[in-house]
């Protein structure tokens, strides 16, 4: 790797004229959201707000924002040459995640440049944005990574999960029982235990890509950035709980959140990752207290424009969760034994909502098995919602092809099958409010598995040349050959 932590890969970025820094004044109050959406909509740059409104003298005055917002981007976090294709990426990441590395604890690292604890932690020295005009607050938490850990089996679980600033020493958090820490919250609340919890934002790309990915439960996701970034990460210790955090991250909360449903306050509404807001609703959620907060010196926070949806191009986010869910998603096929998957892909644009999966089809009902077991798991509540399998000649990294695939090789009545009433993503605009309120928020969907590969119960005739399905009408192989030698004959540059 060329970086080894966000400074070093910001430099990089600027490096290769990728960011840029922004020293004309800017309100934190829904210009630094503005600003992202409209970089992210002109050329995608990177950009750091180095003179922000009421920050000019504060313990924290800059803001990173887009660096991950491009495929150029995701390749040089990854170390890989800037025109790699997405494809390659998602190879990349599942033949590295496999070999899981150990991260090493050192005695202290950079985020410990400052420490300020108690009654002197005061959130307001950090220029934490509210990014969109009718979100319920100021956002603190959208790019950062959360640490927890199992309090029985000692597994600690890093994930990302918004938190909306309440006053100096507190953030409501959005907590769902599908997700790690979740399980990890439940098991507090079971012993009747706040769960001590530590937030790490300004983290290297790998470590944010990575805790931005549902990996399973048991899986330290540190073991994880360690085998992606192929070098063990460096975590320290928290100054007051034993969790873990990486050790040149720009700034560290820790503290615990009550799972007593009587010390919940207000959270939200936020506009989420499909683009809109699924409730204007400001709902009761834990309450992460925080205790101490340590920082670099001259410490860079960093927020993600999440909700970008059908009217914007696509952010960080999209860009690398295409990336990982892909790679995590294939990995799930695999443990599920589906064979002949030949790519998985999940389009930037629709992150999490629909799948494409390509085959080299074996048997009947296979494009259905593919379906159920990207369903299986406890993240499949959040992912595909709408499944489509193509034979392995079809590029599902062109939606055009998987348009044309769905106009010729699906007959509706029998490969359009809709599995109705199952757990969806609750941030889905499609799932109405009341039904949230129902479900325990978790949201309803009903399933699609869309199987747009040719049907195998037809009969090989000779007309087709022997195959069960109409063959294509181009030029073969030998004849384009012929044409390509005498290509300049024709005229043709």
């Amino acid at each position: 790797m060329e970086y080894n932590d966000l400074r070093d890969f910001l430099r990089l970025l600027e490096e290769k004229n990728e960011l840029i820094r922004i020293r004309q004044l800017v309100d934190w109050d829904i210009e630094l959201g503005a600003i992202s959406q409209e970089s992210i909509n002109r050329i995608g740059a990177a950009f750091i707000c180095e003179n922000i409104k009421d920050y000019g003298n504060t313990s924290c005055k800059r803001v990173a924002m887009n660096y991950l917002g491009n495929w150029r981007r995701i390749a040089l976090a990854l170390g890989m040459n800037q025109d790699a294709h997405p494809r390659e990426m998602v190879h990349e990441w599942r033949r590295r995640h496999k070999e899981l590395i150990k991260p090493v604890l050192l005695e202290t690292g950079p985020c410990k440049e400052n420490v300020v604890k108690g009654k002197d932690v005061d959130l307001l020295q950090f220029p934490i944005p509210k990014l969109h005009a009718r979100d319920g607050g100021r956002y603190a938490l959208t790019w950062h990574i959360v640490v927890t850990r199992d309090p029985e089996s000692g597994w600690m679980n890093v994930g990302t999960y918004r938190g909306m600033l309440l006053d100096k020493q507190n953030i409501g958090m959005l907590l769902s029982p599908f997700q790690n820490w979740g399980i990890h919250a439940e098991k507090y609340l079971n012993r009747n235990m706040k769960m001590p919890v530590s937030v790490a934002l300004g983290v290297d790309p790998i470590t944010i890509m990575t805790s931005a990915t549902p990996y399973p439960a048991g899986i330290c996701e540190y073991d994880v950035i360690s085998a992606v970034r192929k070098e063990p990460i460096q975590l320290v210790k928290c100054e007051t709980n034993d969790l873990l955090v990486p050790a040149r991250a720009e700034i560290i909360l820790e503290g615990e959140i009550s799972l007593d449903s009587s010390t919940f306050r207000m959270e939200g509404p936020f506009g989420e990752y499909p683009g809109y807001y699924s409730s204007f609703d400001s709902t009761p959620k834990p309450v992460f207290n925080v205790k101490c907060i340590t920082f670099r010196d001259d410490p860079i926070f960093t927020s993600g424009l999440i909700g970008c949806g059908p009217h914007s191009k696509a952010a960080d986010c999209d860009y690398m969760g295409a990336v990982t869910l892909s790679a995590v998603t294939w990995d799930q096929l695999e443990l599920n034994r589906v064979p002949g998957v030949k790519d998985v892909w999940f389009d930037e644009d629709i992150w999490g909502t629909n799948v494409f999966v390509s085959i080299n089809k074996a048997y009947y009902g296979h494009p259905r098995q593919v379906a159920f077991a990207i369903w299986s798991p406890p993240s499949g509540v959040y992912v595909g919602k709408y499944v489509v399998v193509v034979d392995s000649d079809i590029d599902i990294h062109n939606p055009k092809k998987i348009w044309a695939a769905i106009a010729n090789r699906t007959n509706p009545s029998k490969d359009i099958v809709v599995i109705p009433h199952t757990g969806g993503g609750p941030l889905d605009p499609s799932v109405h409010p009341d039904i949230k309120m129902v479900t325990g928020k978790i949201g309803r969907w009903d399933r699609v598995l869309i199987d747009a590969t040719w049907d195998d119960t037809w009969e090989e005739r000779p007309e087709w040349g022997g195959i069960n399905h109409p063959p294509s009408c181009l030029s073969g192989e030998d004849e384009v050959q012929i044409v390509r030698k005498k290509w300049r004959q024709y005229g043709f540059i």
